[in-house]
C-alpha cells in the first residue's frame, strides 16, 4: 500500500469512528433523555441549584470567588439568559446546562480513547461510557461534570504529548487544566500531578525549559489572572478556598458516622459534631491542620470508616454489578501495562485522579469518586483487550476464578452490604466462563478477540444499572412547582424567604435565609415569629427535605400553624406549604 492509501485508509477509519461514536452518543442519550428534562423537585436544593443561582448572579453583576468555581457560573451564566423571564428559569437552565455538559463528557471519553489505538480499540471506551452510569449521575452536579470533562480534556492533550513530546500539547494541557481549576478546588491538586508528570517527561527529552514554561503559563494566566480580575472589582484578594475546606472538613465528620445520625442530614450533624470536637472554625483560623491538633485522636478514628465508604460508594456509584466488572478489569490493565513496560501511561493513568486522596481526608460525596472515570475506564478498555487476546491462557481462568470466588466468600460473609455483591461476583464470573468456553469452541477463528469483546460488553450490559423511566409531566403541575409560582406571584422580587435548602427559593427569585439547627431551640410561641422579625423573614417554605432533615424545627413551626403562624399556600396533603405570621388582633 503506497503512501497515499495509506492515508485514505486512516482517513476512512477516522471517519467511521467518529460515526460510529456519534451514533452510541445520540443513542444513549435518548436512552438517558428523563435526567435532560427535570422537574423542581429532582433538582439538587444545594449543590446543583447553587452553581446554576451562581450563573444569574454573575448575569446580574456579581462575580464568584475562586472557591465558588467561576467556570460553573459562566457556563450557567450562558444557560440562564435565554430562559431568564420564565418562572421556571432554574429547571430550564438545568436542563440546557446538562445537555451542555453531557456532550463535554462524552467528547473528553472520545479524545481519550482515540490516543489509545495502539494499545485499544477505541470503540470499548465508547462501549464502557454508554454503559455505565457515571456521565449521568455526573449531570447532578454541574460543577463536578466541567471539571470531569476539563480534565478530560486536559488528559487527552497530555497523552497526545507524552506520545508525540510536541509542546503545543503541554500548553494545551495546562489550558484545560485551568479550566479544571476554575471549575473545582480540585484542580490545584491535579495541576501538581501533571507538573510533576510533565517534568518528568522533560528531563530525558532536554526540554525542561519549554516544558515548565507550557506547564505554568497556561494554568497561572487563567487562574491567577482570575484571582488578580477579582479581587480588582470586589477589593478582596483571598481565594477564599480556606474556608469553604474547613467547612468540607467539618461535614466529614458526619460522614464517616453516618450511621450515628439515622434519617438526620448527616452533613449537618457532622459540622455541630466537628466544634465540639475540635472547635470552631473561628477559633481554628479556619485552619485544618490547626483543627487536627487540638484533638488528633478524634481525627484519625474517621480514617478507617472513610476509607470504607469510599471504596463501597466507589463501586456503587459506577453501578455494583458493573463497578465491579469495571474495577476488575481496570486491575488487569495494570498487570497489562507492567508487561508492555509502558510505565509512564501507567503512571500518569493511576497518578491523575491523586486528588480523590482528600476525599478520604476530608469528605465526599459518591458522585465525586466519578469525576476521574477516564482513568477507570481508560485502564477498563485496556484490561478488556488484554483479556481478550489471552482467552486461551489456563493461568489467566484460574487467576480470575480464584480472585472471583474469594470475593463472593468475602461478600457472603459480609451479607449486609447493599445491591448484592455475591450475585455480582457470581453473575461475573459466570459471565467470564462463557466467554472462555466460546473462545475454546472457535479457536481457529481469526475474530476471536473480537468476539471475546463484544461477549464480554454484554455481560457488562447484563449487569447495566437500569433506564432512567420517562414520565409525562408539565411544568406547574408538582406541589413545589405551584409553591414558586405562589411566591413569585404574591411576594415582591428579593423578599426574604426561610427554607431547608436554597434551590426552590432562587426559582421565585427570592432571598434564602437558611433554617438550621439553631432553630431547633424554639421554645415558646414567640420564638417563631421574633425569629422571622429579627431576620426579616417573610415567609416559611416548608416542605418534606424540612421534615427529614430538621424534625425538630418542623415540629416547633406545626405547633405555630393557626396560632402565631398561618398557611398561606398548601399544594396538598400538607407536602408543600408556605407559612407567614399570622397578623396580630
Amino acid at each position: 500500500m503506497n503512501p497515499l492509501e495509506t492515508l485514505l485508509e486512516r482517513w476512512r477509519l477516522g471517519r467511521d469512528l467518529k460515526l460510529v461514536a456519534l451514533v452510541v452518543f445520540l443513542i444513549q442519550m435518548a436512552l438517558i433523555s428523563p435526567a435532560f428534562f427535570p422537574p423542581l423537585s429532582d433538582i439538587g436544593v444545594w449543590d446543583e441549584a447553587v452553581y446554576i443561582n451562581e450563573g444569574r448572579d454573575l448575569v446580574d453583576g456579581t462575580v464568584p470567588s475562586l472557591a465558588l468555581n467561576p467556570a460553573v457560573a459562566g457556563l450557567y451564566a450562558l444557560t440562564y439568559l435565554p430562559v431568564q423571564a420564565s418562572p421556571y428559569w432554574l429547571v430550564h437552565s438545568c436542563a440546557i446546562g446538562r445537555f451542555l455538559l453531557f456532550g463535554l463528557l462524552w467528547l473528553s471519553a472520545f479524545c481519550v480513547a482515540c490516543q489509545l489505538t495502539e494499545l485499544v480499540t477505541p470503540f470499548i471506551m465508547m462501549a464502557l461510557v454508554a454503559i455505565s452510569p457515571a456521565l449521568t449521575r455526573l449531570l447532578y452536579n454541574g460543577s463536578m461534570a466541567l471539571f470531569a470533562a476539563m480534565s478530560g480534556f486536559a488528559l487527552w492533550q497530555f497523552l497526545s504529548f507524552q506520545r508525540t513530546r510536541n509542546l503545543k500539547h503541554l500548553w494545551l494541557s495546562s489550558l484545560f487544566l485551568g479550566l479544571a481549576a476554575l471549575s473545582r478546588n480540585e484542580g490545584q491538586p491535579l495541576f501538581l500531578v501533571f507538573f510533576g508528570l510533565s517534568l518528568a517527561l522533560c528531563v530525558p527529552a532536554h526540554i525542561v525549559k519549554k516544558g515548565l514554561t507550557a506547564c505554568l503559563v497556561p494554568f497561572a494566566v487563567l487562574v491567577g489572572g482570575y484571582v488578580l480580575l477579582y479581587g480588582l472589582r470586589t477589593g478582596d484578594f483571598k481565594l477564599g478556598t480556606a474556608e469553604r475546606s474547613y467547612l468540607t472538613f467539618e461535614m466529614g465528620h458526619g460522614m464517616a458516622f453516618a450511621e450515628v445520625y439515622g434519617t438526620k442530614q448527616y452533613y449537618v450533624e457532622g459540622q455541630i459534631e466537628a466544634r465540639r470536637l475540635f472547635g470552631t472554625p473561628e477559633e481554628n483560623h479556619f485552619s485544618i491542620l490547626t483543627a487536627i491538633r487540638h484533638n488528633p485522636a478524634a481525627y484519625a478514628r474517621r480514617i478507617l470508616p472513610m476509607t470504607k465508604h469510599a471504596i463501597i460508594d466507589g463501586i456503587a456509584s459506577y453501578g455494583w454489578y458493573f463497578g465491579l466488572l469495571c474495577f476488575a478489569f481496570a486491575a488487569r490493565g495494570v498487570v497489562d501495562l507492567i508487561k508492555r513496560r509502558s510505565f509512564a501511561l501507567l503512571a500518569t493513568l493511576l497518578l491523575w485522579p491523586a486528588y480523590c486522596i482528600l476525599y478520604v481526608l476530608l469528605c465526599y460525596q459518591p458522585s465525586h469518586l466519578l469525576m476521574p472515570f477516564l482513568s477507570v475506564f481508560t485502564l477498563a478498555a485496556i484490561g478488556i483487550s488484554a483479556f481478550s487476546l489471552n482467552l486461551a491462557s489456563k493461568r489467566e481462568r484460574y487467576l480470575w476464578s480464584g480472585g472471583l470466588l474469594a470475593l463472593a466468600i468475602a461478600a457472603a460473609g459480609r451479607g449486609t452490604l447493599p445491591n448484592g455483591p455475591l450475585t455480582a461476583t457470581l453473575i461475573i464470573l459466570l459471565g467470564l466462563w462463557l466467554i472462555w468456553l466460546i473462545a475454546d469452541q472457535f479457536r481457529g477463528l481469526p475474530n476471536m478477540r473480537a468476539i471475546g469483546c463484544l461477549v464480554l460488553l454484554s455481560v457488562g450490559l447484563i449487569c447495566r444499572f437500569g433506564l432512567p423511566q420517562a414520565e409525562a409531566r408539565s411544568l406547574g403541575a408538582s406541589a413545589d412547582e405551584r409553591a414558586v409560582l405562589y411566591l413569585s406571584t404574591h411576594f415582591e422580587r428579593g423578599t426574604r424567604i426561610a427554607a431547608w435548602g436554597p434551590g426552590k427559593i432562587w426559582n421565585a427569585k427570592m432571598d434564602y435565609v437558611t433554617m438550621g439547627p439553631d432553630l431547633r431551640y424554639f421554645k415558646s410561641s414567640q420564638d417563631v415569629p421574633e425569629w422571622m422579625a429579627l431576620k426579616r423573614v417573610e415567609a416559611i417554605y416548608s416542605d418534606n427535605d424540612l421534615r427529614r432533615y430538621e424534625p425538630i424545627v418542623w415540629d416547633s413551626l406545626q405547633k405555630q400553624i393557626g396560632n402565631s403562624l398561618s398557611v398561606a399556600f398548601d399544594g396538598g396533603d400538607g407536602a408543600v406549604q408556605i407559612l407567614v405570621r399570622t397578623p396580630r388582633q
